[in-house]
């Protein structure tokens, strides 16, 4: 995801595009760029900084935090010299904590929420593939931000990413939770791709529950998710390819940094404090610590 957006802004030499990359990875582009494989082309994408250590940019203008969840503390401290009160930082993980962990780390930027439609991944150090989904942005902050971020709608449109600036960010974010939390957890729980997911009753009817559990604790937030959005959700989920595969389960299957504490944690965590009982969550979460040999999350 992280580096589908790198390599669609680094594709024209209008702004500075610094990427913030590790290990092969960063070796890989540091070399030769980024490399993003997606509708049968390839674009190859030169950033004008990679590093590890972001000490000696400038300040940013646009920050994109696109790392794995549990690494979102951490990339965040690690930027945050190159900030100031105009920067405008968008978090992009999986989650529902996201905005509220920047908040309390970046008290000097201006913190918006966002969410990115599609899947991608690491084919090999330098090389991303955009798999599957729109690869739509959305994204957002509080009401009277509303003016002062569409320079940065434009600037995605400009680099050719189908973006869209709405006011009320939190019913996308958990428009999208209830879409990827279910169907990842489904997944990782059953160790299925896709297809079997949606077809076998027992798997659905996993899945199903737990999008009632999210729609739920929405509710319970205040957080106006649309009608019917459980059928139409399931119904976008068929536009997918049947052997889709979440990065849950590829995490997973390769073993190392994984989300599953980062999902079901504030999930959790919100029911608790809100007074929702989420069952099914806490079992399917049990299910996949056994399943997969997870240590405790005492």
């Amino acid at each position: 995801m992280g580096g589908k957006l790198a390599a669609k802004f680094a594709g024209g030499r209008e702004h500075r595009i610094y990427f913030m990359a590790r290990g092969a990875h960063l070796e890989a582009m540091q070399r030769q760029g980024l490399i993003l494989m997606t509708q049968g082309k390839e674009l190859h994408a030169k950033p004008w900084n990679v590093s590890e250590d972001p000490t000696e940019w400038p300040r940013m203008d646009v920050v994109f935090l696109c790392v794995k969840g549990p690494d979102l503390a951490g990339a965040a401290r690690q930027i945050q010299l190159r900030l100031g009160p105009e920067t405008v930082v968008i978090p992009i993980q999986n989650g529902i904590a996201n905005r509220e962990i920047l908040e309390g780390i970046l008290p000097q930027a201006r913190i918006a929420h966002g969410c990115f439609y599609g899947s991608a991944y690491i084919k090999e150090p330098g090389v991303v593939v955009h798999a599957s989904g729109p690869g739509r942005l959305v994204f957002g902050g509080d009401p009277e931000d509303m003016d002062s971020l569409m320079p940065h709608r434009d600037l995605f449109l400009t680099a050719d990413i189908p973006a869209e600036l709405i006011p009320q960010v939190e019913v996308e974010i958990w428009s999208k939770f209830l879409f990827l939390f279910p169907l990842s957890a489904t997944m990782a729980s059953f160790r299925e791709l896709l297809g079997p997911v949606l077809e076998e009753k027992e798997k659905r009817s996993v899945l199903v529950g737990l999008m009632r559990e999210v729609e739920s604790l929405a509710e319970a937030k205040g957080v106006a998710l649309p009608e019917e959005i459980i059928p139409r959700t399931l119904e976008f989920l068929q536009s997918f390819p049947p052997d889709s595969k979440s990065s849950l389960l590829r995490d997973l299957e390769r073993g190392g940094t994984n989300e599953v504490d980062w999902l079901f944690g504030p999930m959790i965590k919100e029911g608790q404090r809100l007074g929702v009982s989420l069952p099914l969550t806490k079992k399917v979460y049990g299910d996949i610590r056994a399943v997969w040999s997870l240590p405790s999350d005492d």
